[in-house]
C-alpha cells in the first residue's frame, strides 16, 4: 500500500464517464474521451492546454493516427476524424445491426490491429462481443456472452491477451497467437468479489504487472502476471474507469474517472470525481501501440 497520496488533477474538464487514455509519446499528449457528453479531449503536457472536440456520438476510445486524422472508437463504427475540419470516414462497424449494442474500451496490438469490446445499452438480453479489426478495416469476432465489455491489453511477449468483463467481476486471460491474432484457452486470471465493486480499464506495465481500476472500488489494484495482488492504491473517488502510463519517464499512471449514477450527497464528498488524476509511481508503462490502416484516406 502507498502511504497519503497527492493526486494531480490535470483539468477542470469534469468528465461524466471519462474512459480511453491514450499517452501519446509524439507529442507529450494525453488523449481521453467523456462517454457521454459525447466529447474527445486532448491534453498537451508541455502547454498545459485542453482541446475539446464534440462529435455528437457515444465515443468510447481515440488514437492519435496521422497528421490531423485521429481513429476514434463510436457508436456509429470505427472512424477517422480529422480535427481541423471535423470530416468522418467509417473504418468499420461490425455491431451496426445490433442497435442496442454501443463499442466500449479499445486498445491495439503491436500488429496496429484494433481490438474493440462492446456491450448493450438497454437491458435486452443482448450480450456484448470482443472484435478484431486488422489493417483492411475487416472486423473477426473473438468472443461473445460478454455481459460489459472492458480493458484489453497483453502480456510483454504478447503470448497472452488480458480481457475484462465487468459485469461478470473477472479479468480473463487467452492464450494469444500474435501472427493469427487468434485467442484460445480462456481462463478467469483475476476474479473480484462484488462487495469490492468491479474491474473496469487495465493496462499492463514494463514489468508485466497488470494495473486494474476497480469502479465502485476506490482504487487501482496492481497485480502479478500470474493474478496475485502486489499493490493496492486508494482513489479520492468510487468509480476510476481506466489507466494508462505516460510522462517524461513513463512512470505517471493517468486514471479516468466518472461522475454518472452518483448521488448528490456522493458527488458532495467526491470533488474530483469525473476529473482525470495523475500520479507518480515507482512503474514504468509501455508506449501504447498505435492502430494501422491501409485506407485510402
Amino acid at each position: 500500500m502507498y502511504g497519503p497520496l497527492t493526486f494531480v488533477v490535470l483539468s477542470e474538464i469534469g468528465n461524466e464517464l471519462g474512459e480511453g487514455p491514450f499517452w501519446n509519446v509524439g507529442d507529450n499528449s494525453l488523449y481521453w474521451v467523456d462517454i457521454k457528453n459525447h466529447q474527445i479531449h486532448l491534453l498537451n503536457i508541455d502547454v498545459g492546454k485542453v482541446k475539446s472536440i464534440d462529435i455528437s456520438a457515444a465515443v468510447s476510445a481515440v488514437f492519435p493516427f496521422s497528421g490531423n486524422d485521429i481513429y476514434a472508437i463510436t457508436e456509429d463504427g470505427m472512424i477517422l476524424l480529422n480535427t481541423k475540419s471535423g470530416k468522418k470516414q467509417l473504418v468499420c462497424h461490425p455491431e451496426k445491426d445490433r442497435l442496442s449494442m454501443r463499442y466500449n474500451d479499445a486498445t491495439c496490438d503491436r500488429q496496429g490491429r484494433l481490438w474493440v469490446g462492446s456491450l448493450a445499452k438497454t437491458k435486452d438480453g443482448q450480450k456484448g462481443k470482443l472484435w478484431c479489426c486488422n489493417t483492411v478495416g475487416i472486423c473477426i469476432e473473438k468472443e461473445s456472452d460478454i455481459e460489459v465489455a472492458n480493458g484489453i491489453d497483453w502480456s510483454l511477449d504478447y503470448t497472452k491477451l488480458y480481457f475484462v468483463d465487468s459485469g461478470k467481476g473477472v479479468v480473463y486471460e487467452y492464450n494469444f497467437d500474435e501472427d493469427t491474432a487468434a485467442i484460445s484457452e480462456r481462463k478467469v486470471l483475476i476474479n473480484i468479489d462484488r462487495s469490492e465493486g468491479c474491474p473496469d480499464g487495465l493496462t499492463v506495465d514494463a514489468n508485466g504487472d497488470i494495473w486494474v481500476c476497480i469502479w465502485d472500488g476506490a482504487c487501482v489494484r496492481k497485480y502479478d502476471q500470474f493474478g496475485e495482488l502486489i499493490l493496492q492504491i486508494p482513489l479520492p473517488v468510487s468509480r476510476p474507469t481506466s489507466c494508462t502510463f505516460g510522462g517524461a519517464d513513463m512512470k505517471t499512471l493517468f486514471i479516468t474517472t466518472a461522475r454518472t449514477g452518483l448521488s448528490a450527497q456522493q458527488l458532495i464528498t467526491e470533488p474530483l470525481a469525473g476529473k482525470v488524476l495523475a500520479l507518480e509511481t515507482k512503474s514504468a508503462g509501455r508506449i501504447a501501440n498505435k492502430p494501422q490502416l491501409n485506407l485510402a484516406i
